[in-house]
């Protein structure tokens, strides 16, 4: 398909992986949606950017993230239906957060050496401090955003 070389076309993360990985299956993206279920012209509706991947619908969007191997909200990431920022309540006390998460790494031993210091942390995208905050969270298991949403309804 590849006629999407227009990197304007909201989504086309997801659609390079799709033909990256037919390609490693010695596979077509057109067999592959075949194989999987979902409609190949739809798919390349969005490589052409007359579709985005929410059209799609949430059946197709699951059938494609369990081929890839990716959970949905990836697959929504990549396909750029949203974004990390999306995950976080917009809250005065976000930033705050984010330092308590960091102050939590620093003395975690497995994560101390990888946290930034303050004035690095202070210059990183919000999108970069919530991926950080969830790889953390998930490798404690707590959560960064249900402590954010428990802090909002307060």
């Amino acid at each position: 398909m590849k006629e999407h070389e227009n990197s304007e076309i909201k989504g086309l993360q997801l659609l390079k992986l799709m033909e990256k990985r037919a390609e490693e299956e010695k596979s077509t993206l057109e067999d592959r949606c075949f194989s999987i279920g979902v409609s190949y012209p739809m798919v390349a509706s969005v490589g052409k950017g007359r579709r985005s991947w929410e059209d799609l619908g949430t059946g197709v969007l699951r059938k494609i993230s369990d081929w890839l191997g990716l959970s949905l909200l990836q697959v929504y990431m990549l396909g750029e239906i949203f974004s990390p920022t999306d995950l976080a309540v917009a809250d005065v006390s976000l930033e705050k957060r984010f330092e308590q998460v960091c102050t939590s790494m620093r003395d975690d031993v497995s994560w101390g050496a990888f946290t930034p210091a303050p004035e690095l942390l202070r210059a990183l995208p919000a999108e970069v401090k919530i991926l950080m905050a969830m790889l953390y969270g998930n490798a404690v298991g707590v959560s960064m955003l249900a402590s954010l949403d428990n802090e909002k309804r307060a």
